[in-house]
């Protein structure tokens, strides 16, 4: 029995942590681990890391990062591709995404070729509307 996993689930999850840590602990994949934002929180290994923050004497608020398991995994392989799914009016501009459902959204507004289930293109406006959309990429690790 392995006591990793290399997918983005709980059940992959190190096996030898505390509870105290389990829900600091986050699967970045290869991807995730080159975004900007997440480099900055200092989550540039992919693999397991443990995560938290914490503010210093100054007030500051301060980002600590320790990678506990390395492994270089794509999202697909991870289980991220996909995974995400928003709401037409969370689309971020700049960003490119695959719709899920149409629903009442025109995406050819803000950069699709067409309103097709699948169809991929690259946000260039905010949108209305009940239609979905998931990121080609996951690049959201922790929100904090």
């Amino acid at each position: 029995m392995s006591l990793w996993g290399k997918t983005d689930a709980v059940a992959s999850v190190p096996k030898n942590t505390s509870e105290v840590d389990a829900d600091k602990i986050y699967f970045v994949d290869s991807t995730e681990a080159q975004v900007t934002a997440n480099r900055a929180k200092g989550l540039k290994t992919p693999g397991w890391n443990l995560y938290s923050t914490y503010v210093d004497s100054d007030g500051n608020t301060r980002n600590r990062a320790e990678s506990l398991v390395a492994m270089t995994v794509t999202a697909g392989d991870a289980g991220d591709a996909g995974a995400i799914v928003l709401g037409a009016t969370q689309l971020v501009s700049g960003e490119e995404y695959t719709i899920v459902t149409a629903g009442t959204t025109d995406f050819t507004t803000i950069g699709a070729a067409n309103n097709d289930v699948g169809v991929t293109f690259t946000a260039n406006n905010s949108t209305t509307g009940t239609g979905t959309a998931s990121p080609t990429e996951d690049d959201v690790v922790v929100d904090s």
